[in-house]
């Protein structure tokens, strides 16, 4: 958690609060262990001590005891004897009958020790063996249900809902009664409040939450689980794989794939995200060297490469649906613009999932979820969708619904940015030059300085033991103290 908001904690300089949890959760997690050593530790004592080392010495207590006193038969045998013959075998016959009745002794005592031991197993197996047959069961359960149930329809060139009430899996109604349905051609944008349930829509769409009876999802692939290929998920915040630049446009198919794209396709789907100068990275491009793309991408170069995956993915299936959740947040209004345009020239019908009224131009209708708490929604026609009907030209639709490039919708460009015609990539990279131009600066100025320092002779030799104290220092500036 401390590594995935690091720089949120230190700008709110959250670091004494911080603190405070780690060492509120380390002594409690303390507190715990001497809690379990002490129990285990008094546990393990009385098993131990009882069953399986204390057998000899019960044995000694109990069993020789016995044959102390004169009143046994064989004890009675040894003091009568009369003859050295009479005493030895009297002696071999009580010693005997004192060995055996100890062996039997201590092996039933181990026995039982041996029974605790196995029963304290099984208390150890019984929490995961419960957790894994619970998890069977709702496994087959799931299997069971989707076998008989009529909720999902298999139409590759629609996706519809009919009578579909959306609940939580704590039982909270989001969305009552939802009845839609969208041709292959007809995009649509999904609007409302956060926590409004416009995700919620399609998990059901997916088939992660459960239906109620009565209500109809229509959807390439029906009832399988997730989603089908001809409908394509691109998240606000994209996932990539550890791997190659062709594994990350491929994913998830397999690495055979992947080593299928050659270099001009490469280019070709990079460019149209304005993401080829990526060819320039020699590392994990034009070798199979795995590389962390969530490290070395921006957002807005993560999603520009979430879009050219979803552009491969529809040059090898049919042109289908594409679930476009926030999925444009950091990239700039042209290169959304681009987005759409070439979802529509591909034939990708969209579905959004967006708070921004400004979408509306690139798509034909609107579903909006009221968050009333009644499980409202309302659904209308665009201007685009509007002209679509009217006209039947779909090109001449989009053009006379001024699908600009929203930049009065974020509040203009700026000058330097329109000084730079020839796509985001080149600006992005003239920005990052600038940017990385102080640091160049304060390189050269460091070598600058240990040249000076160095002087001919190079720079002084520091002493192994010096190095190692001066690190020792640095780690424990109080000396060696606990």
């Amino acid at each position: 958690r401390l590594l995935t908001h690091s720089e949120a904690i230190c700008a709110y300089q959250g670091n004494e609060q911080e603190r405070a949890i780690i060492e509120r959760t380390w002594a409690d997690f303390l507190e715990y262990c001497v809690k379990f050593v002490r129990d285990a530790s008094l546990f393990q004592f009385a098993t131990s001590a009882l069953f399986e080392y204390g057998g000899h010495s019960f044995a000694e207590a109990l069993i020789v005891g016995k044959y102390i006193m004169p009143n046994t038969p064989v004890k009675q045998a040894l003091l009568h004897a009369k003859t050295p013959a009479e005493r030895v075998r009297a002696n071999a016959a009580l010693f005997g009958e004192i060995r055996f009745l100890t062996e039997y002794f201590i092996r039933a005592m181990a026995a039982q020790g041996t029974i605790i031991a196995v029963l304290r197993q099984l208390q150890n197996m019984r929490g995961p063996a419960k957790r894994l047959t619970e998890l069977y069961d709702t496994l087959e359960r799931f299997d069971n249900a989707r076998k008989v149930s009529t909720t999902f329809q298999n139409d590759p060139k629609r996706v519809a809902f009919e009578n579909v009430d959306i609940y939580t899996p704590t039982g909270h109604l989001l969305v009552k009664d939802l009845n839609f349905a969208i041709e292959v051609g007809t995009s649509m944008l999904l609007t409302g409040c956060n926590g409004s349930g416009k995700s919620s829509l399609f998990r059901c769409l997916g088939s992660l939450w459960e239906v109620p009876e009565g209500g109809t999802i229509t959807k390439p692939g029906g009832g399988i689980t997730g989603l089908n290929k001809s409908v394509f998920y691109l998240p606000q915040k994209p996932y990539n794989v550890l791997g190659t630049l062709r594994e990350q446009l491929t994913y998830p198919e397999n690495k055979e794939a992947a080593n299928e794209i050659t270099r001009e396709q490469l280019k070709e789907l990079l460019d149209q995200v304005d993401l080829g100068y990526l060819l320039d990275r020699k590392v994990g491009v034009d070798d199979d060297t795995e590389v962390n793309w969530e490290t070395v991408l921006s957002l807005g170069e993560k999603q520009r490469l979430a879009m050219a995956r979803l552009f491969w993915h529809a040059s090898k299936n049919s042109a289908g649906f594409a679930i476009l959740d926030e999925c444009t947040s950091g990239v700039s209004a042209s290169m959304e613009r681009k987005l759409y345009e070439t979802c529509e020239a591909k034939g990708i019908t969209c579905i959004t999932i967006s708070h921004r009224p400004v979408l509306e131009q690139y798509h034909d209708v609107v579903l909006n979820i009221t968050a009333d708490g009644k499980g409202g929604w309302t659904w209308r026609e665009t201007e685009r969708g509007r002209l679509r009907k009217e006209t039947g030209d779909r090109e001449g639709a989009t053009k006379a619904a001024k699908v600009d490039s929203g930049a009065a919708a974020v509040g203009g460009y700026s000058a330097a940015y329109f000084e730079d015609n020839k796509g985001d990539a080149l600006l992005e990279r003239r920005r990052l030059k600038e940017r990385s131009r102080k640091y160049e600066v304060a390189a050269e100025e460091l070598r600058a300085k240990t040249k000076a320092m160095a002087g001919e002779k190079g720079l002084p030799k520091v002493p192994t033991v010096k190095r190692f104290f001066d690190i020792l220092d640095k780690f424990m500036p109080k000396g060696a103290t606990f």
